[in-house]
């Protein structure tokens, strides 16, 4: 879970790391620091971010959602798939991740970025697939810039990218 998740959300923080301990299969009952746990634990069942089960708690959909297994999220595949330049030339991110032995700031600022908004690794894949798509097409000399494709999640406009590949495959049959 990252620092804009916690912004982002209407939990308390003592809500928040007890879903973490029970996201990562931790007993609940062995910590000693939450004064208040059963309160929290009731308030995240009521909430349905949580169950109980016969051995303890683990989080429901709504719960997972938070965490999302962005650990599963290969940023790097997006990186390579996002073109460098357009035809004309134009720099459309750093054409290396890293200089000088260290990760340029184009690479850190939209891996962060990027991994705030994509949540799990079935919206990662289809993103990948996307892009791949507008790429391939050859229509891509209007793109925008890394950073702001993600800011702006231009991905939901470019989903017609898959379909123009779906059709143009379908005719090679």
């Amino acid at each position: 879970m990252e620092l804009n998740d916690f912004k982002n959300s209407d939990l308390f923080v003592e809500e928040l790391l007890l879903m973490k301990l029970i996201n990562e299969g931790e007993d609940v009952g062995a910590y000693k620091f939450f004064s208040n746990k059963e309160t929290i634990l009731n308030s995240l069942e009521a909430n349905l971010f949580v169950k109980k089960t016969e051995n303890g708690y683990e989080l429901r959909s709504k719960g997972r959602e938070l965490f999302g297994n962005k650990s599963d999220i290969n940023f790097d595949e997006f990186w390579e798939a996002f073109p460098a330049y357009t035809p004309d030339g134009r720099i459309l991110r750093a054409s290396s991740k890293k200089w000088h032995g260290k990760e340029t700031r184009d690479y850190t600022t939209c891996k962060q970025k990027y991994l705030s908004k994509v949540k799990n690794k079935e919206i990662h894949n289809e993103i990948v697939r996307i892009i791949t798509a507008r790429v391939n097409s050859g229509d891509y000399k209007y793109i925008n810039n890394i950073e702001t494709y993600i800011n702006q999640q231009c991905w939901q406009k470019d989903v017609k990218y898959l379909k123009s590949e779906q059709d143009w495959s379908n005719q090679r049959v």
